[in-house]
């Protein structure tokens, strides 16, 4: 559905804005050309990924290689057209050799509906603008024909080519090939892949170059920057993080406890290592860092059993200099075995210093015997448990929910109630807990436990609700879980 809105949403350029753009800058705007390069850098960052395909939709109107013969001359045509045309096909060789499928949707589809009886005349014919869209059309078809991928034009099937995508990255074949040359010579060499099954329809990457892949890092330091760089989080070694906004001690402060539980590798994938150094960071929207924490860890023998079974939990405090939306990135390299993992997480931290009533994050745990190593700075002392990084539990377990409630304005007392439900994917509550009455002058704690047993399986939302007696002021905050 989101893909969908996206197509509906798209707009253009006109007949008018072509002109301009075409005319004020090289070959139709500077757009085009940087929308090339961030095809590139986006295919960089997933060639970083594992094996498995990976692929970009593309959602435009395409490039025209030519240029306008009215204000340049037909040197600069030439030239304009040539550096566009390099860049083009720079762009699907780079998606190429990193292994990355591109898709192609031209959301102007097929027109429908009457023409007008009125024509608009411009100055130039409109021959030049067909001439134009063919162009755009094509190029499209390139970029994508030449990853293995398809184009979508001239069709308003945008749903029916959305439903293709994800058939053909659900269902491939990964196919191994080693060149017979020993050293690469970083040339374009053509693919050709034959079935000699009838009635099969063969999509796949045209072409490749033979190119040395720069090798792994060495320095720890060095594959933490770039774990932490990639857009893509890495699963080598599964990493699940979760963040919980608390009201810092001090005036513009913002503590940030972050639970970030390191797992094996799944389906026997190897056993969790001894030897890790995990860092977390939290960056803004502009990709500031704003606070960073790293943690080295060496599994003493008396915990390698469990940790082995249920994983390790790092929880960590990071102070944050202001309220507002958070990124939170973590990653971790095994220096031993040499396995990486990261994980990307974000949320938006209130100001807790605002209104008569605010709340913290809510925390969930359960009883799980998780390992759990807590570092840094000490945490704060209201929390009765490590929160859980992970959002589903077994039907076995109790879970426990934690949260804070501040208060604001004068000194004095003030009283105020709270209380928990849990709701259903249908949104009927299952579950009520306790009401609790503070009377308080800062801040106080809920706490609540229910065994899960009495909910089965299913998706659920875990809410916590606070109220002032004396304005009516209400603040919550909801948790989505899972119980297995």
């Amino acid at each position: 559905m989101r893909l969908l809105d996206v197509v509906d949403r798209f707009r253009g350029l006109d007949v008018r804005q072509r002109l301009e753009d075409a005319d004020s800058t090289p070959f139709g705007g500077p757009t085009k050309l940087r929308m090339l390069r961030t095809l590139e850098r986006i295919a960089e960052w997933m060639g970083g990924g594992d094996a498995r395909r990976k692929a970009i939709i593309l959602i435009g109107q395409g490039i025209d290689t030519g240029s306008s013969p009215v204000t340049r001359g037909a040197g600069s045509l030439a030239a304009d057209t040539l550096e566009l045309r390099d860049a083009m096909s720079r762009a699907s060789g780079i998606a190429a050799r990193h292994d990355v499928t591109l898709y192609a949707i031209d959301p102007r589809g097929l027109p429908t509906g009457e023409q007008s009886s009125i024509r608009t005349r411009f100055l130039f014919t409109d021959e030049r603008f067909s001439a134009a869209i063919r162009r755009e059309k094509e190029s499209l078809r390139t970029l994508a024909e030449e990853t293995g991928g398809f184009a979508l034009v001239d069709s308003n099937q945008f749903r029916q080519a959305f439903e293709r995508v994800v058939r053909e990255q659900s269902t491939y074949y990964l196919l191994g090939y080693r060149p017979p040359r020993d050293e690469p010579d970083d040339r374009l060499h053509q693919i050709r892949i034959r079935v000699d099954r009838p009635d099969v329809n063969v999509r796949a990457r045209r072409s490749y170059v033979h190119t040395r892949r720069p090798h792994e890092p060495d320095d720890v330091a060095t594959r933490l920057s770039a774990l932490l760089d990639s857009p893509l989080p890495q699963s080598g070694l599964p990493l699940e993080l979760t963040g919980l906004p608390l009201r810092g001690e001090n005036a513009g402060q913002q503590p940030e406890v972050v639970a970030v539980r390191v797992q094996p590798p799944p389906d026997g994938g190897g056993a969790l290592a001894v030897d890790l150094v995990l860092t977390v960071v939290a960056a803004d929207a502009d990709g500031t860092v704003l606070a960073r924490r790293e943690v080295e860890v060496s599994l003493p023998a008396e915990l390698r059993g469990a940790v082995a079974e249920h994983g390790l939990r790092v929880v960590s405090r990071l102070d944050l200099p202001e309220p507002g939306r958070v990124h939170l990135r973590a990653a971790v390299v095994d220096r031993l075995g040499g396995g990486v993992g990261s994980v990307h997480h974000e949320m938006d931290v209130p100001d807790f210093r605002s209104g008569s009533i605010t709340m913290s994050g809510v925390a969930l745990t359960s009883d799980t015997p998780v390992p759990t190593l807590a570092t840094g700075p000490g945490l704060p002392s209201a929390l009765p448990f490590a929160p859980a990084a992970r959002r589903f539990f077994d039907a076995r377990d109790t879970l426990a929910a934690f949260a804070e409630i501040y208060v604001q304005g004068s000194r004095r007392e003030r009283r105020f109630n709270a209380t928990c439900t849990i709701r259903d994917d249908a949104g009927e509550i299952v579950f009520r807990g306790p009401e609790e009455r503070f009377t308080a002058d800062t801040a106080a704690s809920y706490r609540a436990s229910l065994p899960l047993g009495e909910l089965g399986p299913g998706t659920y939302v875990l809410a916590v609700e606070a109220w002032d007696e004396e304005t009516g002021a209400r603040v919550g905050r909801e948790v989505p879980f899972r119980v297995r």
